[in-house]
């Protein structure tokens, strides 16, 4: 019989605006692993959105995010490999 995965919400604070921001429905063991170093983050928890694995990074908001860095083209990522 296999395990019922188990999860569990974070609430961070962005580092740049102090604004509280869940992540709801993070799988217990794919956040363990990450934090052992077992994997990168979009390998171990695709199912959450990119804003909410670079809160897990960084601490940083998608708006804080963009008001730092912009938005970035999927061309521009292309061209600079």
């Amino acid at each position: 019989m296999k395990d019922i995965d188990t999860q569990m919400e974070i609430a961070i604070k962005c580092v740049r605006c102090h604004d509280v921001h869940t992540i709801y429905a993070i799988k217990t063991e794919d956040y363990q692993q990450w934090i052992n170093g077992e994997g990168f983050i979009q390998d171990l928890m695709p199912y959450l959105e990119s804003w909410e694995r670079e809160m897990l990074i960084s601490a940083t908001c998608d708006k804080c995010w963009h008001e730092m860095f912009g938005d970035i083209d999927e061309e521009d990522v292309e061209d600079s490999e």
